[in-house]
C-alpha cells in the first residue's frame, strides 16, 4: 500500500477540522539577526551555501561561495561553529578558500565513506576547474585530476546505482549536464551519455529525489530558458525523461527547486522557484504531479532565487523561506510561507524580512542545537545569520533525526545520510506524523519534525544502499532496536546504517 492511501484514511478519520485547528494555533516567525555577535562577516556576494558538520563535533558549520567583481577578490568562506554561538572563518587554514575563483555552488558529502564530510565546489568560468576537496581531518586536499571545467552552476550527490557510494550530478549553463559515477576507489567515471542525462541546456540547479518511492534516486534539473527535466531512474544505469508524463512541463523560467512532503502523505512534493511566479507541485503518489496555485505559496515578488523547507514553528508542517531580490534594481523582500496544515499556505512574512533585499540564497540549519532550524541568508551584500526565536506552537516539541550511511575505516558510518528516507509514526500505528528524504542541498543533512510533546513515536529510516544487504535496501524501523520505538519529544536520534542487521 502506498503511504498516501494510509494517510488519506487517517485524514478522513480525524476530520479536516483538526487540520484547521492546527493551522490556527501556529506561531508567527520570530528571527533575530545574530550575524555580528556570531562573528560572521561576509560581504563578497555569492550564490552558493551549504550547512554541514565538517569537523565531526556535532554542531553545524557553513560554507559560502563568493562570486564578485566588487569589494575584492572572490574568496570562499568556511565558517566553523565554535559551539558557543560564534563562528570562525577557517577556509584558509583548512585549504578550501579557493584561488580567486568565481564559485557558484558547494555540496557536502562523504564520497569515500570514511566518516568525514568532503566538499565539492563548482567554479563557473570556462577556464576554471571545479574542486573536489577530500577531508583529511582538519584540512582538505584537492583531488586531481579535477572533475569539471566549464560553466557549472550546481552540483548534487546521490547514489543513483545503489552501490553504497555517492555519485555526482552537475548542472551546467549552456553545456552538457554531467553525471559522474563514483568508482569507490577515489575516482569517478563520466557516465552522462550512457545514462541519458547529458542534454545541453541553461541549467541552474540539479537535485536527486526518489519522487516515485521505488527506491532508486531520480534526477530533477531546473533550467532557466528551457523546460525543466525530471529523469526517472530505471535501475539499470539509465534514465528516462518523464517530465511531461509527470505533469511538470511548462514550469516557467526556473532558478531553483526544493522538495519536501508538505502534506504529510509519504511522498515528496516540489516547490519551484522562478523568475516570475513560483509554482508548488503536489505529488499525487502515482508518478504524476498537480499544480496547486490555490495553495497560496506562489508569492508576489518577481525575481526569486532560492527556497528551502523547514518547520520553523514546530507545528508539524513544513514551511518555506523564499530568497529574492538578487540582481533586481531595488531588491525585493524575502518571504516566509506558513504551512496551514490544510493544503494551503499563508504569507507570514514579518520584520526583519519585510524590507527589500538582494538575497541569492537561504538555507536552514540548527546551528545552536536548540531543536529548531535557524536561517542563513546569502546576499549580494552582507550575509545574515538569523537565530530562530519563534515560540513553538503550544504543546509541540522537536524530534531531530540524523541518519548516517554505511561507512568504512576510520568510521563504521559515513558522515552523511544522503538518500535516507525518514518516517515518523504515532507509536504502534501506521499513522504518519512526518516524512522526509535527506537530499544533497544547502539545508543541513538532517531532519527536524515538530510533534506533540504528549505522544510517543516510532521512527523508520530507509537507506538506499544495497551493499552488504541480503535482499535489498536496509531498513531500520520500530522493530529493530528499542531506541527507535516509543520515542518521546523533544529528542535527537542518530541512526547509523552500520549498527543494524535487520533487512526486509
Amino acid at each position: 500500500m502506498h503511504r498516501k492511501s494510509v494517510v488519506s484514511s487517517v485524514y478522513c478519520a480525524i476530520g479536516l477540522c483538526l487540520l484547521w485547528s492546527a493551522a490556527a494555533s501556529a506561531q508567527a516567525p520570530v528571527f533575530t539577526d545574530v550575524t555580528g555577535t556570531a562573528g560572521i562577516l561576509n560581504t563578497l556576494r555569492g550564490p552558493g551555501l551549504a550547512w554541514g558538520d565538517f569537523d565531526g563535533d556535532s554542531d553545524l558549520d557553513i560554507f559560502t561561495t563568493s562570486w564578485t567583481l566588487v569589494g575584492g577578490s572572490p574568496i570562499n568562506k568556511l565558517w566553523r561553529n565554535n559551539g558557543d554561538g560564534t563562528f570562525t572563518n577557517t577556509a584558509s587554514a583548512a585549504q578550501v578558500a579557493g584561488f580567486n575563483n568565481f564559485s557558484s555552488s558547494a555540496a557536502w558529502a562523504d564520497f569515500n565513506n570514511n566518516g568525514r564530510l568532503d566538499l565539492y565546489v563548482s567554479n563557473f568560468p570556462r577556464d576554471q576547474q571545479d574542486f573536489l576537496y577530500q577531508n583529511n581531518g582538519g584540512t582538505f586536499s584537492i583531488l586531481l585530476p579535477n572533475t569539471v571545467k566549464g560553466n557549472p552552476l550546481w552540483a548534487a550527490w546521490g547514489d543513483y546505482n545503489l552501490d553504497g557510494y555517492l555519485d555526482l550530478a552537475i548542472a551546467r549553463f549552456n553545456g552538457k549536464n554531467l553525471l559522474f559515477k563514483n568508482n569507490g576507489n577515489g575516482t569517478f567515471s563520466d557516465v552522462s551519455a550512457a545514462a541519458g542525462i547529458d542534454d545541453v541546456r541553461d541549467s541552474e540547479r540539479v537535485v536527486w529525489v526518489d519522487y516515485n518511492n521505488d527506491g532508486a534516486p531520480d534526477l530533477y534539473t531546473v533550467n532557466i530558458y528551457q523546460e525543466n527535466r525530471l529523469y526517472k531512474n530505471n535501475g539499470d544505469g539509465t534514465f528516462d525523461d518523464v517530465t511531461f508524463a509527470a505533469g511538470l512541463g511548462a514550469a516557467g523560467l526556473g532558478r531553483h527547486g526544493t522538495w519536501a512532503d508538505y502534506d504529510i502523505d509519504g511522498d515528496m512534493d516540489l516547490y519551484l522557484v522562478n523568475i516570475g511566479g513560483n509554482i508548488l507541485f503536489e505529488n499525487n503518489g502515482n508518478g504524476t504531479f498537480s499544480r496547486t496555485a490555490e495553495a497560496g505559496a506562489t508569492g508576489t515578488v518577481w525575481v526569486s532565487w532560492m527556497a528551502g523547507w523547514s518547520d520553523f514553528n514546530l507545528d508539524g508542517y513544513q514551511d518555506l523561506i523564499v530568497a529574492s531580490g538578487a540582481e533586481s534594481a531595488d531588491g525585493e523582500r524575502n518571504t516566509i510561507f506558513n504551512n496551514n496544515g490544510n493544503g494551503t499556505f499563508t504569507d507570514a512574512t514579518v520584520a526583519p524580512f519585510t524590507t527589500a533585499d538582494s538575497s541569492a540564497g537561504a538555507a536552514w540549519g540548527d546551528y545552536d542545537g536548540d531543536g529548531d532550524a535557524d536561517l542563513y541568508i546569502l546576499n549580494y551584500g552582507a550575509d545574515i545569520l538569523y537565530k530562530n526565536d519563534t515560540v513553538p506552537t503550544a504543546g509541540q516539541g522537536a524530534l531531530k533525526i540524523r541518519p548516517f550511511r554505511q561507512g568504512s575505516a576510520p568510521s563504521d558510518s559515513a558522515a552523511d545520510g544522503i538518500g535516507a528516507k525518514v518516517t515518523v509514526f504515532d507509536a504502534g500505528t501506521t499513522t504518519i506524523r512526518g516524512y522526509h528524504e535527506i537530499m544533497s542541498e544547502s539545508n543541513a543533512l538532517e531532519v527536524i519534525f515538530g510533534l506533540p510533546t504528549g505522544g510517543t513515536y516510532d521512527v523508520q529510516v530507509e537507506f538506499t544502499s544495497t551493499t552488504g544487504a541480503i535482499g535489498g535496501a536496509r531498513v531500520i524501523n520500530e522493530n529493530d532496536d528499542v531506541k527507535f520505538s516509543g520515542i518521546s519529544v523533544p529528542n535527537t536520534i542518530i541512526v547509523k546504517e552500520s549498527e543494524n542487521s535487520t533487512f526486509p
